[in-house]
């Protein structure tokens, strides 16, 4: 992987953008606490010290500035910081000439340095002592009376900062090492959040990267998800969900259309080549031939039909319907073709209004008619009954070939099963009765007691039996 394809993937990463923001936001944070605290510190520090240096300068112009000539104790007997094994606190006055009137015994000798404009209330700046280590200064102009030779003091007291200096490095060492602990130890915390956080839709997206489109796989839920991306979620699962759902209905289609057209196709093709060798018997062959290419069109019918319910385009509009109308004019229709397979009706219908798809129902009645007739044998006689309270419906018919372990496929494709010379099969009918019964939400089962089939429909959405009245 090239550099920028590196950068590209990582720029579009969420899990690194947010790591990248947060870690930056956290060290701007920190590092703000850091200077705020340091400047805090620094300044108590520094107050502090300013404090000490002031109350010895008005100490030491108290003593200087009072007005007299009677002799005074040396200022280093009251103060002995001042004394000259004393190398951190000094002091030095000059009067109003210029001239040094005073010094501290700790200076042996040497000048402080002045600030270049000194005021009444005080200069504070710093300066290198007498014994050459770092010192702060404080200098204060004293105003003398008119009378007074002096003229003006100009007292200045300083006092090694070495040692404040130090602490003050110490306490950046803490502050930065406390600081930077904290910092890092966030960041790790922070990236193990961000971890946890996304180990879901990690798992999701591997989940949804490895699904398998063969049919054998199922969309992750998503249910780990944060409710953020659960609505993403469970949309791209119903999202999968229908694309496997049409994969298959596409491979079954393209199975079922394969298995059912093989046998008819091999017939037309030897029926067109009798009729091309034996134009004699054209016709006889012609007509087969007709029926056999009618049965392919059925099938190709049935399985385009079968394909457009279970993918949803036959959407249901449902109307006012009467159940019991619907049954009878079915068993009018199938009259004519029970009766030539010497068949019989029974027909125990209530008044019955219901809420559903007249199309739909239509043809789902028909196809459980016609099944029935179909396979029925002769001789026996069809029920069919109807309730209203709840609305539902049953059809019986004897079936001697099926078993009570046949029923879960009944519905089935092309389901076939045979045994001792007989075969109980079932085509597309009760597979595409079963898809429109979903799709009106109805409940289609089949029952065996007896040796008589019983398949019962129910789930449907009554209305009063006036539908004016509605």
């Amino acid at each position: 992987m090239s550099w920028t394809e590196y950068r590209r993937r990582r720029r579009h990463s969420l899990r690194s953008t947010l790591g990248l923001r947060l870690g930056l936001t956290v060290a701007l944070a920190m590092g703000g606490l850091f200077a705020l605290i340091d400047y805090l510190v620094d300044a108590e520090l520094y107050r502090r010290f300013d404090i000490g240096l002031a109350a010895r300068a008005h100490a030491l112009t108290a003593y200087l500035g009072a007005p007299g000539a009677d002799p005074r104790p040396p200022i280093e007997t009251l103060m002995p910081q001042f004394r000259g094994q004393g190398h951190t606190d000094f002091y030095q006055v000059w009067d109003g000439h210029g001239a040094v009137l005073a010094r501290s015994a700790s200076s042996h000798g040497r000048d402080l340095a002045r600030p270049a404009q000194p005021s009444r209330d005080g200069t504070y700046y710093d300066l290198r002592l007498p014994d050459g280590h770092r010192g702060r200064a404080l200098a204060r102009v004293v105003p003398l009376p008119p009378d007074d030779p002096r003229g003006a003091l100009l007292v200045v007291v300083a006092e090694e900062r070495e040692a404040l200096d130090a602490l003050e490095r110490r306490l950046h060492r803490i502050l930065f090492t406390g600081t930077g602990g904290t910092l890092l130890l966030v960041l790790v915390l922070t990236a193990w959040s961000i971890r946890r956080a996304f180990a879901p839709l990690d798992a999701f997206g591997r989940a949804v990267a490895e699904l398998s489109l063969d049919g054998g796989g199922r969309p992750p839920p998503g249910d780990d998800l944060p409710s953020e991306l659960a609505p993403v979620a469970g949309k791209l699962a119903a999202t999968l969900e229908r694309l496997l759902a049409a994969l298959e209905r596409e491979r079954r289609f393209s199975r079922d259309l394969a298995h059912e057209l093989r046998t008819p196709l091999a017939e037309a093709r030897l029926l067109a080549e009798l009729a091309r060798r034996e134009p004699d018997t054209a016709g006889a062959n012609l007509a087969q031939l007709d029926a056999a290419l009618a049965e392919m069109s059925k099938i190709v019918d049935g399985l385009l039909y079968l394909a457009r319910v279970e993918a949803g385009s036959e959407q249901p509009q449902p109307e006012p319907l009467d159940l019991a109308a619907l049954l009878a004019a079915q068993a009018m229709r199938c009259r004519v073709p029970a009766t030539e397979r010497g068949l019989d009706w029974q027909l125990r219908v209530e008044p019955c209004w219901v809420l559903a798809d007249a199309a739909l129902l239509e043809r789902l009645l028909a196809i459980l008619f016609d099944n029935a007739v179909q396979h029925a044998p002769s001789g026996d006689c069809v029920r069919v009954q109807s309730a209203c309270d709840p609305p539902a419906l049953w059809l019986e018919n004897a079936a001697p070939l099926l078993e009570p372990a046949d029923l879960g496929r009944l519905a089935e494709r092309f389901f076939h099963r045979h045994e001792g010379g007989n075969e109980a099969h079932a085509g597309l009918g009760l597979a595409l009765a079963r898809a429109l019964a979903a799709a009106l939400g109805l409940q289609l089962s089949f029952t065996l007691d007896g040796g008589r089939l019983r398949v019962s429909l129910g789930g449907f959405a009554p209305i009063p039996a006036d539908p004016a009245q509605d």
